[in-house]
C-alpha cells in the first residue's frame, strides 16, 4: 500500500501495510496517532505505521475479505468485519506501537 497524506507535513509517497497478493479493501487512519489500519480482499486485516517496518497482523486470511474498517473516535478500538460475517473489535492500548502522536 502507498499512502500520499499531504495533510501530514509531506507530500512524498509512505510505504505501508505488507506485499500481498491480495487487493486492499479498506484503509482507515487512526484519529490521533500515526497509524493506519489496512483490511485486504483475501480476509487479512494489519495495522501498521506509514514508512516504518513496524506491522500487527489483527486478521489472519480466511472466510471472505475485509468489507469493513473502522477505529472509535478516541482511537481505543478498531472494529473489523468480513464478508463471510465475522465481526470483531480489539482494544488499542497507546503503547502498542512506539510514536509520538501525530500532529494536526
Amino acid at each position: 500500500m502507498i499512502l500520499w497524506r499531504p495533510a501530514f507535513e509531506t507530500t512524498a509517497p509512505q510505504l505501508c501495510g505488507v506485499s500481498n497478493q491480495a487487493t486492499v479493501t479498506h484503509v482507515r487512519c487512526h484519529p490521533r496517532r500515526d497509524i493506519t489500519g489496512a483490511g485486504y480482499a483475501n480476509g487479512t486485516g494489519v495495522l501498521c505505521q506509514p514508512n516504518s517496518t513496524a506491522l500487527l497482523f489483527i486478521r489472519a486470511a480466511g472466510e471472505g475479505g475485509v468489507s469493513a474498517l473502522g477505529f472509535s473516535p478516541a482511537g481505543d478500538h478498531l472494529a473489523i468485519g468480513t464478508e463471510g460475517g465475522e465481526i470483531a473489535v480489539l482494544a488499542l492500548p497507546d503503547g502498542l506501537f512506539c510514536e509520538s502522536p501525530r500532529s494536526k
